[in-house]
């Protein structure tokens, strides 16, 4: 949710900056009758995109866990 409402984003000069981006799109979000949100991930060409859900869990414990 972060990367897709531009809260996240990522310097052009970062490594693996083009990777990233594309295993982040391979993500997908559902949210149920019971407004419980489901994140999928297909897998892409080279795999799973392991760098994806590191930064995943990074952007979720950066926002919503606290010392």
């Amino acid at each position: 949710m972060l990367f897709a409402a531009g809260d996240l984003k990522f310097a052009k000069y970062l490594p693996m900056h083009k990777e990233i981006e594309e295993g982040l799109a391979y993500f997908t979000i559902q949210t149920t009758a019971a407004c419980n949100q489901i994140i999928t991930q297909s897998q892409n060409a080279s795999g799973h995109s392991d760098a994806g859900v590191a930064l995943i869990a990074s952007a979720f414990a950066s926002q919503y866990l606290h010392r």
